[in-house]
């Protein structure tokens, strides 16, 4: 885990906080979320600075990992907690950029979803003169020649 102390270069302090945190998260089972949520909402009140300092900025929500995407929820749990909209409004992204991405990142998923159904529908048999291997694509109704 990276010491909070320490700064790396080619990285601002946000951004060491950042991964400071998510190296933190990543000691967690996070499908155990009560002892996860716990830990960092107890490093959130005890290390006010770090919560007063931690940016998810536009780069945060482009690659979002489970520790990301779980870092992100009890940062708005806090924020919502202390009334402070001002800095949830500041850290959540627009509605219009994460709904692009999402639709990007849907997209790349029903690609490869229809690249294995294809694949998968795509079955590998010999020819009967030629000895050769050679695909052959059948239907759900069709029936694979022996």
């Amino acid at each position: 885990m990276r010491n909070p102390d320490q700064i790396v270069k080619n990285e601002s302090p946000a951004q060491e906080l950042e991964q400071t945190m998510l190296s933190f998260l990543t000691l967690f089972d996070l499908q155990e979320v009560t002892i996860a949520e716990e830990a960092l909402m107890s490093v959130f009140k005890t290390r006010a600075e770090i919560f007063d300092n931690l940016e998810l900025g536009d780069a945060f929500w482009e690659n979002l990992t489970p520790e990301k995407t779980f870092l992100a929820r009890v940062f708005v749990d806090q924020c919502a907690a202390a009334k402070n909209d001002g800095r949830l409004e500041a850290t959540l992204p627009v509605v219009t950029a994460m709904a692009f991405r999402i639709q990007e990142r849907y997209n790349k998923l029903m690609d490869l979803v229809k690249y294995e159904l294809d694949e998968r529908l795509t079955i590998p048999t010999i020819g009967k003169t030629s000895g050769k291997a050679s695909g052959k694509t059948i239907g759900f109704t069709e029936r694979r020649e022996g």
